[in-house]
Formats: structure tokens, sequence, C-alpha cells
């Protein structure tokens, strides 16, 4: 647990500069602390869970992960989930900046994101440099977003849950080297009935804007620009 409520200033010429490892858990309680961590590889790693219930993260990772929720291979027990109540977090990494084996869920916070150079720049395409990602696609392995306001410049994937991607409320400023929001079985946009104005999506710049086997649009504006395709529903999900 950290309990923080002044600035925690942290340096790491080292693999993870905060880290636990198996089936432990990381938790950031409630409080308007700061939060600054300045990391050669990975920032924040946790093989079970990370829970942020608040503070101000300001995160760079030079040669890593931002944020980082994923237990080894042959760790069968670690569940690999981010969950965030609250916070705001800017983020810098070179690597994905958010990233969960199991299950990202966001209630509601403040992000700005920054991988590698951004969306224009020439990239290391070697590494994965997405903004928010699950890696599992285990039946209920997803990202889920309840809220919040989001500016995600991303030299790779913005959005991407190799299972499905939710997405309820916030406001979301999206300029991607790939595609902006994809769910590679469902993406889930909006809800049934909801005010237009509780969901606002602004797409600058994208290879392929909304992508997913299945996509359901409920609610809210979107607004996108894409060099390749700007919904992309790509065939029937296969449930496993």
């Amino acid at each position: 647990h950290f309990k923080n409520s002044h600035i925690l200033h942290l340096l790491g010429n080292c693999k993870n500069t905060i880290r636990g490892v198996y089936k432990s858990s990381i938790i950031f309680d409630e409080g308007d602390g700061e939060y600054i961590i300045d990391s050669y590889i990975n920032a924040i790693s946790a093989d079970n869970m990370l829970v942020f219930n608040g503070g101000v993260f300001s995160i760079e990772s030079a040669t890593g992960f931002g944020i980082r929720s994923k237990p080894d291979d042959d760790d069968f027990d670690s569940l690999g989930k981010i969950l965030i109540n609250y916070g705001e977090f800017y983020i810098k990494s070179y690597k994905d900046a958010v990233v969960a084996k199991s299950n990202i869920t966001i209630l509601d916070d403040k992000f700005d994101i920054l991988t590698q150079n951004g969306y224009n720049q020439p990239i290391d395409d070697t590494v994965s440099s997405k903004g928010f990602k699950v890696t599992s696609d285990a039946k209920g392995s997803e990202i889920k977003i309840y809220s919040g306001d989001f500016e995600v410049n991303t030299a790779d994937v913005s959005f991407r849950s190799n299972r499905d991607l939710i997405v309820l409320k916030g406001n979301f400023v999206i300029r991607s080297g790939d595609d902006a929001m994809c769910g590679k079985y469902s993406l889930v946009i909006g809800e049934k009935d909801a005010p237009l104005d509780d969901l606002n999506i602004r797409i600058l710049w994208s290879y392929e804007s909304l992508e997913g086997m299945t996509i359901k649009i409920y609610s809210g504006r979107i607004r996108s620009k894409a060099s390749n395709d700007g919904i992309n529903a790509s065939g029937v999900v296969r449930q496993i």
C-alpha cells in the first residue's frame, strides 16, 4: 500500500522501479499525493493486481512499460489485472503505457499518454508501443472504460484488447500510428439510450479508427480520420 499526501519522486535505473511479484498486489490509496517516477525500463509492475484509488502520477519509461500487470508465462495464479478508480496519469513510455494480462478497468480518471515519439514519427516496430492493452484472449478478458478524459498519442494502437473493448462514457482525443480502438473479438461504444454528450470520441489520426470482429455503437459523438478503414467489422465472433 502506498499512502502519500505529498510528493514521492523515484528514480529507477533498474528493471522495475516499483515491483510486486507472484500473487502480490500494489495499491495506491486515496489521496492527492503526487508520484513522479523516472524509470529506465518499467515504472510500475505487479503480477497480480494494480489498484489506483487516487493521486497524480507523472511516469516516464525510457525503454520499457509505464504501468504493467502481466505475470510470467509459468505463473497461473496471479490475476494480471489493473483497476483504476480515480487518478491523474501523465505517461511517456517507450513500450506500452498501460498493459495487463486479463483486465483493465477504468472508472474515472484523466490520462495524457505518449508512446515512443507519437503517431507521426519514425518508430521502432520491434516492440509493442500501445496506449492501453490487454494481452489475453480468454473469455472475460477486457478493457472496460466507464468514464474519464483521455489524450492519447501513440506510435502503435491506442486502445487494444485481444478479447473485448468496452467504452461507455468519457472524452477521448486520439492520435494513433495504427488503430485507434480495437477489440479483437468485440468493440462496444456507448450505452443504450444514453445522453449524446456522455461520450465524445475524436480520432484525429489513425490507420483504422474502430475495429473488431463485431462492433456495437449505442451512443456518443464520434469523429474520426483514418488512412485505411474508418469502421471495420471483420467477422463473426468464435466463442471460446
